[in-house]
């Protein structure tokens, strides 16, 4: 089958300061015991390879010790425009990218100037006083990197405008995959609806329909002259995927008979 080489980014938004300490907590693999389950680690370190942990390096910090609430709060605490203005409850807060790649690449790409790359193209996209943090995992299947963004503008959080429309949101996309092209990595399918929590029940789907493609055309690439890669069949097939938000499933427009 033709090798993945996709690039992947998932932007997550934070309004609370919980949020926030939960994330540097995983992200700086600070490891609390389970009080459930004595002596076994809380359930967001289960992908972790514990001999690799020595392996994650920090691409950015300006944290002295602190967690990703208190430099919010700091940070916050400093701004001349919230001394006489007040932030909304709900505001978005933070926002934590996850920037990283197919599997399948992961033996491919040179990952020292992967993240280099990708420190450059948070700090241009987003300003370089906003990226407060930035770390490397290689401690779990496939390298990648968490980087806090304090969505920032005009001296004011505003990560409305910051993320702004779905079209906007396309175009970060697109200028992301742009600056991962020198290391091989394609933008993915264009136009996708799937929201990041289904993306593994997205994947069995999509993986089931393949199966199944691939069955029919070994029995019709004879008579039909079939010269389509499954990356191509993939691509070709996702605008017939329908999502329903009510009942979270995915199903085909159109059903495939074998």
């Amino acid at each position: 089958m033709e090798r993945n080489k996709f690039t992947i980014m998932h932007i997550e938004k934070y309004k609370t300061m919980s949020s926030m300490t939960k994330s540097y907590n995983h992200n700086y693999r600070r490891f609390t015991i389970g009080s459930t389950s004595p002596g076994k680690l809380y359930d967001n370190f289960n992908n972790v390879q514990l001999d690799k942990v020595n392996l994650d390096k920090e691409l950015i910090s300006t944290y002295d010790g602190r967690d990703y609430a208190k430099v919010w709060r700091d940070k916050f605490n400093n701004m001349e425009f919230y001394k006489t203005n007040t932030l909304r409850k709900d505001a978005v807060r933070g926002l934590e990218f996850l920037l990283t790649m197919s599997h399948d690449m992961a033996d491919k790409v040179n990952i020292d100037d992967w993240t280099a790359a990708n420190v450059k193209w948070l700090q241009q996209t987003f300003g370089k006083e906003n990226v407060e943090s930035a770390m490397l995992h290689l401690d779990e299947a496939t390298p990648h990197i968490h980087a806090f963004v304090l969505p920032i503008l005009d001296k004011r959080f505003c990560a409305k405008l910051i993320l702004g429309s779905p079209s906007k949101l396309r175009q970060m996309q697109n200028g992301y995959a742009k600056a991962m092209e020198p290391f091989g990595l394609d933008r993915g399918i264009t136009g996708s609806h799937a929201k990041h929590e289904h993306i593994k029940y997205l994947h069995g789907e999509i993986n089931s329909i393949v199966i199944k493609a691939q069955k029919l055309m070994k029995i019709r690439k004879n008579a039909l002259g079939l010269a389509e890669s499954i990356h191509q069949y993939a691509t070709r097939i996702s605008s017939c995927l329908l999502y329903n938000k009510n009942t979270e499933s995915c199903r085909l427009k159109f059903p495939i008979v074998a």
